[in-house]
């Protein structure tokens, strides 16, 4: 269309005519543009739509933001069982060690079977894990039902946490969570220091990228490590900038000393006075 032609069109503003009546009365497109399947020049796509759905045990860790909140809700979980077959059972106790500790391997349990699902059956059946496994660096073994790295440190006087830490699978919420604890209780420690106080107790899989990522997302330390706003200088001051006035018109005064100076048979204090000149940085010294 021309300029004029679109200019007095009433297409650009309210679409075709046909568009203010029923449909009954659209035109119908011409019967030589449908294309047919059979059409060898067509081509077909195929899309194959997969789901994945995580059980309802995972999506619900995935509720937690805290480990510690995570273990103390499942030590009430557990403790349910035991109300059941003992009424006297005092619900309203604290938390002990015991349950604590008895908790925390149930999830690790739990976890590892999602993600070392054919480790632990091999290593149940005392069977060597398959070279294609992520673990068979770590030499695992399993003791009360966890994989543990194995190593060659039976011999050493260090706890048998230390020596055989309890492995982490890579990128689960509950490693998440374990390094976020432990960055918190190192006082917002840096990737080195918080990652040796964890492999105290837990090896993670991808240890130190997790980390990084953990520390790199915490709000206190990136306040603490965030430059300092820098404030842009004002202009120089007119004493600063004319050149036309005779030098030493308008000075900077500074005094620097002392130096000891030897009069007659006696040791003196003398100080200096320097005189800047502001506008072409002369300097004139006097003792």
């Amino acid at each position: 269309m021309s300029a004029e032609d679109m200019i007095q069109s009433d297409m650009w503003y309210s679409g075709p005519s046909f568009l203010m009546e029923n449909e009954g009365k659209w035109p119908q497109m011409p019967i030589d543009l449908i294309i047919e399947r059979e059409d060898p020049e067509v081509k077909a796509v195929t899309a194959v739509d997969v789901s994945t759905e995580d059980d309802n045990v995972t999506q619900w860790m995935h509720r937690f933001s805290s480990w510690t909140k995570l273990v103390k809700i499942v030590c009430w979980i557990l403790r349910w069982p035991r109300m059941l077959k003992s009424r006297n059972y005092q619900n309203n106790r604290s938390i002990s060690v015991k349950e604590w500790k008895y908790a925390e391997m149930v999830i690790f349990k739990y976890i590892q079977n999602q993600s070392f699902c054919s480790e632990v059956d091999s290593l149940l059946n005392e069977q060597p894990v398959k070279k294609s496994s992520p673990l068979i660096k770590l030499d695992p073994i399993i003791k009360d039902g966890v994989i543990r790295v194995g190593g060659r440190l039976k011999r050493s006087k260090i706890s048998d946490e230390a020596k055989h830490p309890i492995i982490l699978p890579k990128n689960h919420h509950v490693t998440v969570l374990v390094l976020r604890y432990f960055h918190f209780i190192t006082g917002h420690s840096g990737v080195e220091h918080t990652l040796g106080a964890i492999r105290q107790r837990f090896w993670p899989m991808g240890g130190r990228v997790n980390l990084k990522s953990v520390i790199h997302r915490c709000v206190q330390c990136r306040k603490m490590t965030a430059p300092t706003l820098q404030q842009k200088m004002s202009d120089l001051p007119a004493d600063r900038v004319k050149s036309a006035i005779p030098p030493f018109t308008n000075v900077g005064v500074d005094c620097f000393g002392p130096f000891y100076v030897r009069q007659g048979r006696s040791s003196v204090k003398r100080y200096g006075i320097i005189f800047t000149c502001l506008n072409i940085r002369a300097v004139h010294q006097e003792v």
